[in-house]
């Protein structure tokens, strides 16, 4: 005989199980059903608990057994810097640090332009930038900027940056030409501003025209 059937139908009453005529089996299954019912809501209890408690934060130095409420706060903002023709640096305000949870790192997601989605990067403070590189010259990029700790993220600041277009200076073999005669190209060299742009890179197309 189990616990179950053991019970006697006035304690099933007591309980607020009712039907004596159902027989043993009867009680078993009501009995079962209501254990199933408490369980579940312990369980559903603990799991709340538990998700409560990752948004406490006890690391209060003035009072250590203390626990206070935080929130996992966005960046102040975001902004986009041109770093060549191939390449843009992003950069964030990250929030106060008083009003951040402890542990949380600040993520940057490419969102449009080619290649998108991306992970750029995920960094920790006190760094507050990050490159993207091996972008296409005079494209417009997209990118979004949040706060994440474990599998919490924050809401996002947005911005965005063009890619320079560069220009190229050739390199010739020879400072004369005459027709006829072969002509080697020593290097080829992408410039910014007046700066040579290292960011640049990939296969690009050159037109020639001159002397035949």
């Amino acid at each position: 005989m189990s616990f179950y059937d053991s019970l006697s139908p006035a304690a099933l009453t007591a309980a607020g199980v009712s039907g004596n005529s159902a027989g043993p089996s009867g009680f078993t299954r009501r009995v079962r059903a209501i254990g199933l019912m408490l369980l579940g809501g312990l369980a559903l209890v603990l799991l709340q608990a538990s998700v409560a408690l990752a948004f406490f934060d006890s690391n209060d130095q003035a009072n250590p057994a203390g626990a206070k409420a935080g929130v996992l706060s966005a960046p102040v903002s975001a902004s986009t810097s041109v770093l060549g023709s191939g390449a843009l640096q992003i950069s964030w305000v990250p929030a106060p640090a008083v009003s951040q949870l402890a542990g949380a790192q600040y993520q940057v997601v490419r969102t449009s332009g080619p290649g998108s989605p991306l992970p750029v990067c995920t960094n920790s403070p006190p760094v507050t930038s990050c490159p993207d590189s091996g972008l296409m010259p005079g494209t417009i990029y997209g990118y979004e900027v949040r706060a994440v700790l474990h599998n919490w993220r924050s809401p996002v600041v947005t911005t965005n940056g063009t890619t320079a277009i560069p220009t190229l200076s050739i390199s010739l073999s020879s400072a004369s030409t005459v027709a006829g005669t072969a002509l080697n190209v020593d290097a080829v060299t992408a410039q910014v501003g007046g700066l040579t742009d290292t960011t640049f890179g990939g296969l690009r197309t050159m037109i020639w025209s001159g002397l035949a």
